[in-house]
């Protein structure tokens, strides 16, 4: 069994694509989906990332228009029938000891020379620490966060206690 735990800027791309190279790794989401139906997956997904997807879903139509109403409609629809009763994506709730636990994180984003002046966000420390507490469960080496910030993957290399963090780019699916 492969266990993920996938950003939202991983998840969106299931649902819609910006452009043809958005349409590339959405080819690489869907078929962690069939892993997962076919049961050699497990997804896991931060509850605030489940949000955070139905948020930048209505960004998109609402204030960049990039989506037409109907479809937007059944993104939404398809979001809530993954989500629900954890049929195909583990809704992973936050709990106050993946706040506690990101201490390390919080001084590893602080002190790791930066590329481009990229940074975490605050739901970006919170999905490491959520994954270090995966890891915990599944065993070391058995997860990957997948994402499509360098940073992350920046933070997770630089410390052993942290999880595998991939970018989507770089994933291949098996």
């Amino acid at each position: 069994m492969r266990y993920y735990l996938l950003d939202s800027s991983v998840l969106v791309l299931k649902y819609h694509q910006k452009d043809q190279e958005e349409g590339r790794l959405a080819t690489k989401v869907k078929k962690l989906f069939e892993e997962k139906r076919m049961g050699t997956s497990f997804l896991f997904v931060a509850n605030f990332c489940i949000a955070e997807t139905f948020n930048t879903l209505a960004r998109y139509f609402y204030e960049e228009k990039l989506i037409p109403e109907k479809a937007y409609g059944s993104y939404k629809e398809a979001l809530h029938e993954d989500v629900v009763g954890g049929k195909i994506l583990y809704s992973y709730e936050l709990s106050r000891r993946h706040i506690l636990g990101a201490d390390d994180i919080f001084k590893t984003e602080h002190t790791l020379s930066r590329r481009n002046g990229d940074s975490l966000s605050t739901f970006d420390i919170l999905l490491i620490s959520m994954g270090m507490d995966i890891t915990r469960v599944v065993g070391k080496g058995n997860l990957k966060i997948l994402v499509k910030e360098n940073r992350i993957v920046d933070v997770c290399r630089s410390s052993s206690e942290f999880p595998l963090a991939v970018h989507i780019e770089k994933f291949s699916p098996s």
